[in-house]
């Protein structure tokens, strides 16, 4: 997940001096490469993390929080255009917290073992997920 972030805030740094239609191709293609390997990472580490957790919440406010990002990101850009002129400082907060993500992430914990693994005894019990029935 680290690498996708990475891609992404490398790709960006790439519109500082692309000018071919070539040029802006191989940047879809590779910031596409970044953009789906971060979207497909998180429920791999939630899974990781939590275990058979409230994956589907955990995932539900992350799609959210990243749709908000990408909703407001065309505005802001479109702010930041009128403030300076130039794209340029969107470029340069895009790069930053893409490589910023890229390093906070190799701080999380290893995902070697379950961080929660109770986490479902803290429920009261209707909410809790039944047991599964035994196997014969």
């Amino acid at each position: 997940m680290a690498l996708a972030y990475a891609i992404q805030g490398v790709t960006v740094a790439m519109l500082f001096w692309t000018q071919a239609p070539w040029e802006f191709y191989l940047f879809s293609v590779l910031f596409g490469i970044g953009l789906g390997g971060e979207m497909s990472a998180f429920l791999v580490i939630n899974r990781q993390y939590y275990g058979m957790g409230p994956v589907r919440t955990i995932f539900g406010f992350q799609s959210m929080g990243s749709g908000l990002g990408m909703a407001l990101g065309g505005l802001l850009g479109g702010v930041v255009y009128d403030m300076f002129d130039s794209y340029n400082v969107a470029w340069y907060i895009s790069i930053f917290t893409s490589l910023g993500g890229a390093a906070c992430i190799l701080f999380l914990e290893p995902t070697s073992r379950v961080l929660i693994p109770n986490w479902e005894q803290s429920l009261p019990e209707e909410a809790r997920t039944p047991a599964p029935a035994p196997s014969r």
